[in-house]
C-alpha cells in the first residue's frame, strides 16, 4: 500500500508543479506567479492535500515500523494490524468519496474568472450560455461544468487549453512557513500513530 501512496503523492506533485489545472485541486490552490517554494508546499495548501501528505508520512513511517517489528518474534502481526487499520482510515479520507485531491474540475459545476481563462477561445459560440456576471464586482465568470466540458472536448480544445491560471494560494498561506509548518506537524501526526499501535498490540495480547 505504501508503494502506492508514494507514486499517488509523487503524482500530485507533478500536476502541481506542471500547472495541471483539470484538476480541481490545482487549480484551487496553486497559480503560475508563485515561487517554486510555494508552489512546492500547495501540496497541502488544501484539505484533500492535507490528509495526502498525512497519508504519506503515515505510510513512509509504516515502512520503518514494519522492518522494527517484524525482527521482534509475534509483535508485528499486531502492531502492524492496528498500524494498517489507522491508515485504512486515512485512506478512506482521500478517496472520491471525501477529500479527493484528483477529483476533475468539471466534476462539479465552479466558477472561474475569465482572467484565468484562454482569451481566444472566449467566442466560442457554445460559451455564452456560461458566463455570468457579479454586479457588485463587475467581475465576469465561466461556469465550468460537466456539460462545458463535453462541448470542449467535442470542439477538440482541452481543459489545459482553456484554462491558463489557477486561483493560488490562500492569501494568509503566502509566507515561507507555510513551507515547514505543516509537514512537521504532519510528521508529529504520523509519528502517533506508532505508540497507539504498540498501545493497543499490548492490550489485545493483554501484556
Amino acid at each position: 500500500m505504501a508503494v502506492f501512496v508514494i507514486a499517488a503523492s509523487v503524482y500530485l506533485w507533478y500536476v502541481i508543479l506542471t500547472h495541471q489545472y483539470q484538476y480541481k485541486y490545482v487549480f484551487s490552490y496553486t497559480s503560475k506567479d508563485l515561487p517554486t517554494g510555494l508552489l512546492f508546499s500547495a501540496f497541502w495548501g488544501g484539505q484533500e492535500g492535507s490528509f495526502m501528505l498525512w497519508l504519506l508520512l503515515t505510510s513512509i513511517v509504516g515502512i520503518f515500523l514494519q522492518s522494527y517489528t517484524s525482527k521482534r518474534g509475534d509483535l508485528e502481526p499486531r502492531v502492524m494490524a492496528v498500524f494498517t487499520l489507522a491508515t485504512t482510515f486515512l485512506l478512506i479520507m482521500v478517496s472520491p468519496m471525501f477529500k479527493n485531491p484528483f477529483e476533475y474540475i468539471w466534476n462539479e459545476p465552479i466558477f472561474i474568472n475569465v482572467k484565468s481563462i484562454s482569451q481566444s477561445f472566449l467566442n466560442l459560440p457554445f460559451l455564452q450560455s456560461s458566463f455570468f456576471s457579479d454586479n457588485q464586482t463587475g467581475e465576469n465568470f465561466i461556469r465550468m461544468s460537466k456539460e462545458l466540458y463535453t462541448s470542449l472536448s467535442s470542439a477538440g480544445v482541452s481543459v489545459n487549453q482553456f484554462i491558463t491560471d489557477g486561483r493560488g494560494l490562500n492569501p494568509q498561506l503566502l509566507n515561507f512557513w507555510m513551507q515547514i509548518h505543516p509537514p512537521i506537524l504532519f510528521i508529529g501526526f504520523a509519528m502517533s500513530t506508532v505508540p497507539f499501535s504498540f498501545a493497543i498490540a499490548a492490550l489485545m495480547k493483554d501484556d
